[in-house]
């Protein structure tokens, strides 16, 4: 049996008095879907690399990956990728982002980032790949044609486009599995939502490489991102922004319908030693994503109404390789519950998506999660 195996069911065996009661896999209460918002250029139909039946099941993820993309509050986050100012930290030499000049107009650099993302729809293509220990990379594709830029972030010397592989588990289950009559609505919410952030993720890598012009080294999207376990990465970055912590499956193997955890950033010198920490997110949390009435809210209130999921089960990974549930608080309406457990079991390898390199080729992977 796999390490990482072993610390899914770990993991499992800590939460499971819980699971219910805190509607960690289902929740009869979860309101169905009401999204109903055009789908972001990027991810028309032509960019994908499968059949109609697959894109049409795709959509109400990529209705929610879409609002990702079309939200102000939202953009703030790609504001900065794009036209962040590239500093060199005295100490390490890690390049990090600070924040780009105002402009004149405030609008101007949301604006600009819009114009980006639309085009976007240029510069890369989607496809299902066969992929071992991740759910998606991001690669360069110097086959295709290139089109001329129209917009001051891309590198208009750059005359490649960008290809994003995801695992083929979300085809497959896409076809096989979503419509089925054993299939539930959280199954499916869950599902969704994994597919959204994934596909996400890896679009803010393909951005990068736009913007740099190539497979050179992603800088830290902040100081911030700089000084914590984020690091030089992206699309955790772009996680971390949003949600407060990367979405992850607490089963790689069960994915993509499994229960999600947040993996909570950590200082880095914490990380350095090993320690995680890791909080299952209940359904309730998922659902709401994909409610018009959530996102009328950040409409209205900016960045601040962002759902922030809840970490009433956190759990850590501490420096003798031990997993331990700290503390399980209370829910709203509900009686106190605290314990703290834990399971000891060795790991080597991260239960989430690492980042690797690979020489760059004609279609090589760039960074890889």
């Amino acid at each position: 049996m796999s390490e990482v195996a072993s610390a899914s069911e770990d993991i499992l065996k800590l939460l499971q008095p819980y699971i219910d009661h805190y509607g960690l896999l289902d929740d009869s209460t979860i309101t169905i879907g009401n999204l109903r918002n055009a789908i972001h250029p990027v991810f028309q139909r032509s960019n994908f690399d499968t059949s109609k039946d697959t894109y049409d099941t795709l959509k109400p993820a990529l209705r929610l990956a879409s609002q990702f993309l079309q939200n102000d509050a939202l953009l703030e986050w790609w504001v900065q990728a794009g036209l962040g100012q590239e500093v060199s930290d005295p100490t390490t030499g890690q390049v990090y982002l600070n924040p780009p000049p105002k402009a004149d107009d405030p609008k101007d650099n949301l604006r600009t980032t819009m114009m980006a993302l639309a085009e976007m729809r240029y510069h890369v293509r989607f496809s299902f790949d066969p992929l071992t220990d991740v759910f998606g990379h991001t690669t360069i594709d110097r086959t295709r044609p290139s089109r001329p830029k129209k917009n001051k972030i891309f590198n208009a010397d750059f005359k490649a486009a960008t290809q994003i592989g995801l695992s083929d588990l979300f085809e497959w289950w896409a076809s096989l599995y979503y419509t089925s009559d054993s299939t539930t609505e959280c199954q499916r919410l869950r599902f969704n939502f994994f597919f959204a952030v994934n596909i996400v993720h890896e679009l803010a890598h393909a951005f990068g490489v736009m913007r740099r012009g190539g497979g050179n080294a992603e800088p830290c999207h902040s100081r911030i991102d700089m000084l914590s376990s984020t690091g030089a990465e992206m699309g955790w970055s772009w996680e971390v922004w949003t949600f407060g912590g990367q979405i992850a499956p607490h089963d790689d193997f069960a994915a993509p319908t499994a229960m999600l955890v947040t993996a909570i950033p950590l200082p880095r010198e914490v990380a350095a030693r090993g320690d995680r920490k890791i909080c299952p997110v209940p359904m309730w949390w998922i659902g709401q994503w994909f409610q018009t009435s959530t996102w009328q809210g950040i409409e209205q209130h900016g960045r601040k109404a962002l759902p922030r999921p809840p970490r009433d089960l956190p759990i850590q990974l501490d420096d003798h390789a031990e997993w331990q549930l700290v503390k399980a608080k209370k829910r709203k309406r509900d009686s106190d519950v605290e314990v703290t457990q834990s399971i000891s079991r060795p790991l080597k390898r991260r239960l989430w998506r690492s980042n690797t390199w690979a020489p760059e080729t004609s279609l090589s992977p760039l960074l890889t999660y």
